[in-house]
């Protein structure tokens, strides 16, 4: 709200002292019109300015002030008219002004209409300054700015105006022509419309944020507590009290439990209970702990870890009052990671002999979703792990930003929030026992605690640093609980997180990260290399991103799981022509092969009559026969497997077919095919059944038959180009697969020619280009054996079936982000780098290197998505639509990260930067690595962490940004 404070006393009513004819181009006016006309013409053209909704009050005064217009700057033509009315006369008194002002802002409909007000005071008369000093700290403590405009300035007014501002936090302005005039009072508006628009995006993001986590937990069952103990006891007698924390599915357990528990209570036995009053998940750690006066508790304290199931802890309970009878009342309090989350009333009557029987005691409660925050700065690394770690109990801990906080204007916001909040969390510690700023909150807290219901804490401190700070008087009634920082993963000290460390040596930090695979028996050293490397992964992350980095888990699964991560979350690779073609001629070999096999390609015979009109002469020619059916089957997958990096072994008969003669010397007793020997091996393998396949071939090249094993579109657009007389469909067939695939038809003349063809071509290209090819698809698929996914249906789909062919149930798959890696990425690097001749010392340190920039790669468009910032605040949803420009920005940082992860080893470098220039960007997007170095050259991790921070809020201004520095 802006609040409007206008001197009409006679003065006003004359021109500025400095008059002159320079004229106002937005009002048309010179300074020869009097003082009064300028502030009047002036307010109306700034009430244009200002956002339609922003409300808007307008008082005159001279020795008396009264209110003549409110409503929103919508509402122009209302204030025009209530100033026509107003005209210059008598005196001057600022203070009568400002304490209008202050009574106005503390009228009850002032807090519906605004979140923030500013008043702007327009005078150009004196007033006593004491009085006006007065008038200004009633404003000062509402948390109201004033800014003054002194027209002709002198020095007294100028001391008043000086006194006003410095004690509310505003500005003044000297003027003295109308241009001055307008310029003094657009910055007083604006100020005030952006004071408004920012605590309504900060009021509006606190309200999305903590929506976002309620929705995380979904409907997550409550957790209850049931309390069993003596109901009443002797002054010289001890008792048990049993806390069950369990389901609600599971009361008839306790039931039952509590019936054989019933003999060791007592006469008369006591029993409570009470629910969560927010949503716990599974895995988190419960601290139970009795509170009862006059009792005492062992031990003091019990924690526990809820699987999901039933749990039960036990206390042996001692009166230690001195007063023969007593009612011992008190709680059992349960809470997690220091917030209360569940709360047992217990009653126990002392006194000889037998006692009244106890009834039996249910605590209810709203559920917790909103928590504030009062800290002091200095401690804001615990509290932004606690913040973490309650969102995932569905609970938002709202974390104020000192710059709002410390700023006048903002008291009223701030206020509003504390008392619109579930409970107040008090952060105490030497740092916030000092601090003002966290005193005037945990004052109006209280004021705000006893509006609330009977038995409601809403005033929760917390410490974790021992002795506790000794709190002040106010304080003392409330219980403090302590919280252990290391159980946060913090040191004892709460220390925030350290700046990156020296480049080439990653710091490490001392903790365990889940790997798991799903792949049972295929993928030890993957599983061994990965948990090395993560230690140093992870705080690494959160020094290039800046944010706080809870890593997700590992998951090692199949090819074709990674594959379908990738598809949603990676740009794919900008492969050459010369692969693609490659890859789709031996897709389309082994559709070709997959027909031979199952004995296809004629129509005027049936399957099992094909092998009387080969002519077959028994013996060897059969042996061979069999052995090109046989292993027709599998030969397309030999080649990729090959392409891929992998040794390919080739099973023979006893009796080797003659057509091997020249292939079947370079075998060893392992029967392992060289690289050198493929391309022989396949146009042998392949013109045998060329010669085959012509024995049935008719004159004239007999009756079309369908294909039964269809094509990719990139073995389609091969095909339509080398062999135009391929007859094709338009459409896709409808199957179950990730990409398209396409029937097609042929005569068995043209599926003898396309056979020749399409392997001559395949086998050209493993002889001509095969260890350029190998080597080129290795780079570009070596560093990429790994992907992130948020946990979508398709990604989940292909890991549960890539498990279940595993044997592994899919019920062991989890849900929500994880990180990918091929189970058996280990050897195949190290096959690769083999083959390529890399000494075999070197090789295993190398696969880790390479490894572990693969981790690297992955757990930065991890962190990208989910770590906190400083407010502990993850990525946006509307920035994870997986856009265009998230995607390329992303991926240059992901490829520089790995980059500058192992700056120091000169040979993993140097793969890193080939992979990165593999391409042109912005088409391989991880090209844009370049200009991040250029930024990270320039600016250090600065310039990095601005980059992450403007992804996560503003994609395509990152990606401006990057494009920017590219072409530069």
């Amino acid at each position: 709200m802006w609040i409007l404070l206008l001197d009409h006393s006679e003065s006003m009513g004359k021109p500025f002292d400095r008059a002159s004819s320079e004229v106002d181009r937005r009002t048309r006016r010179t300074d020869r019109e009097t003082k009064f006309e300028a502030a009047v013409e002036t307010l109306l053209v700034e009430l244009d300015r200002l956002a339609p909704y922003m409300p808007v009050a307008l008082f005159v005064f001279t020795s008396r002030c009264r209110l003549v217009a409110a409503g929103v700057a919508a509402d122009r033509p209302r204030f025009e008219a209530a100033l026509a009315d107003v005209s210059p006369e008598n005196g001057t008194d600022i203070a009568e002004a400002l304490r209008s002002a202050a009574a106005y802002v503390r009228e009850p409909d002032r807090r519906s209409e605004t979140m923030t007000t500013r008043v702007l005071l327009i005078t150009d008369g004196l007033s006593e300054p004491d009085d006006a000093g007065a008038a200004a700290r009633e404003l000062k403590e509402l948390g109201v700015p004033v800014d003054v405009i002194l027209i002709d300035p002198t020095p007294p007014g100028e001391r008043v105006a000086r006194d006003i501002t410095g004690l509310t936090s505003g500005r003044w302005d000297p003027v003295v022509s109308r241009v001055s005039l307008s310029a003094a009072a657009t910055g007083s508006g604006q100020a005030a419309m952006e004071m408004e628009r920012r605590a309504r995006a900060w009021i509006a993001r606190a309200d999305t944020e903590a929506a976002e986590v309620a929705g995380s937990v979904g409907a997550r069952e409550r957790l209850e507590f049931t309390a069993a103990y003596p109901g009443s006891m002797s002054p010289d007698t001890t008792g048990r009290l049993t806390v069950y924390a369990h389901l609600g599915t599971e009361r008839a357990q306790v039931e039952h439990l509590l019936a054989a528990l019933n003999a060791d209570l007592g006469p008369h036995p006591g029993r409570s209970s009470g629910v969560a009053l927010s949503a716990v998940r599974t895995g988190q750690v419960l601290e139970i702990y009795p509170m009862l006066d006059d009792v005492r508790c062992v031990p003091a304290r019990q924690e526990v870890v809820w699987h999901g199931r039933l749990e039960q802890v036990s206390f042996a309970l001692e009166y230690v009052g001195t007063a023969a009878e007593a009612t011992c009342d008190g709680t059992v309090r349960i809470s997690v990671d220091g917030l209360l989350i569940g709360q047992v009333p217990m009653s126990i009557r002392v006194e000889p002999g037998s006692a009244v029987p106890p009834v039996q005691r249910r605590g209810s409660a709203t559920m917790i979703r909103t928590v504030f925050a009062s800290y002091a700065h200095e401690d804001e690394a615990f509290v932004r792990r606690c913040k973490a770690a309650y969102r995932g109990l569905g609970i938002n801990v709202f974390v104020d930003r000192d710059d709002i906080r410390g700023g006048q204007g903002w008291q009223r916001v701030i206020t509003d929030m504390i008392a619109n909040h579930d409970l107040f969390q008090l952060y105490w510690s030497d740092a916030s026992a000092g601090s003002q700023h966290v005193a005037k909150e945990w004052g109006f807290a209280l004021q705000v605690a006893r509006s609330r219901p009977d038995g409601t804490e809403f005033v929760r401190p917390l410490y974790w640093s021992r002795p506790m700070p000794k709190p002040p008087e106010l304080l003392k009634p409330i219980h403090f609980a302590y919280v252990d920082p290391q159980s946060l993963g913090l040191g004892p000290s709460a220390a925030g997180m350290p700046e990156a460390g020296a480049v080439g040596g990653p710091r490490r930090c001392e903790a365990s990260f889940p790997v798991v695979a799903l792949t049972p028996g295929r993928s030890p050293e993957t599983v061994n290399s990965i948990r090395a490397a993560l230690p140093a992964v992870v705080p690494f992350i959160e020094d290039v991103t800046g944010l706080r980095y809870h890593p997700p888990i590992t998951l090692l699964v199949d090819d074709h799981a990674v594959s379908q991560a990738r598809r949603s979350t990676e740009a794919e690779p900008g492969v050459p022509d010369e692969i693609v073609e490659l890859r789709a001629a031996v897709d389309l070999l082994q559709a070709l092969l997959l027909v031979f096999h199952m004995r296809q390609f004629t129509a005027e015979h049936g399957r099992d009559a094909v092998d009387e009109v080969f002519g077959l002469s028994g013996g060897a020619e059969q042996v061979e026969f069999e052995f090109l059916r046989h292993r027709s089957e599998g030969l397309g997958n030999t080649i990729r497997r090959h392409l891929a990096g992998e040794d390919v072994v080739v099973g023979l008969p006893g009796t080797v077919p003659e057509f091997l003669g020249k292939v079947s010397p370079s075998l060893d007793g392992a029967r392992v095919l060289p690289v050198t020997m493929l391309p022989t091996f396949v146009e042998l393998f392949v013109a045998r059944i060329v010669d085959y396949v012509g024995r049935v071939t008719p004159v004239g090249g007999g009756l079309p038959f369908r294909g039964g094993f269809p094509i990719g579109e990139d073995a389609v657009a091969y095909a339509k180009r080398a062999f135009p007389w391929f007859l094709v469909d338009t459409e896709p067939l409808n199957l179950r697969t990730d990409q398209p695939r396409f029937g097609w038809t042929a005569t068995p003349s043209d599926y003898r020619d396309l056979l020749a063809g399409v392997a001559g071509v395949v086998v050209d290209g493993l002889r001509t280009r095969g260890a350029t090819l190998r080597t080129t698809l290795f780079t570009t698929a070596a560093l990429t054996y790994g992907a992130f996914t948020m946990g979508d249906a398709a990604s989940t789909e292909a890991i549960g079936r890539g498990a279940a062919d595993q044997g592994v149930p899919r019920f062991v798959v989890p849900a929500g982000p994880a990180i990918l890696i091929c189970a058996d990425a280990f050897e195949r690097v190290t096959t690769s780098l083999t083959d390529a001749g890399m000494a075999r010392d070197a090789v295993r340190t190398h696969t880790n290197g390479l490894l572990g920039c693969t981790v690297v790669h992955e757990h930065l468009h991890a962190a990208v998505a989910t770590g906190l910032d400083r407010d502990g605040y993850a990525a946006p949803a509307a920035a994870l639509s997986r856009s265009q420009a998230w995607q390329c920005v992303n991926e240059a940082l992901a490829a520089w990260a790995q980059s500058h992860f192992v700056r120091s080893d000169q040979a993993l470098y140097d793969a890193c930067s080939a992979y990165i220039r593999y391409g042109e960007y912005p088409d391989w997007p991880y090209r844009g690595a370049e200009a991040v170095e250029r930024m990270y050259q320039q600016d250090g991790l600065q310039a990095v962490r601005a980059l992450v921070a403007q992804l996560r809020a503003d994609p395509e201004g990152a990606r401006r940004r990057l494009d920017e520095e590219f072409n530069s």
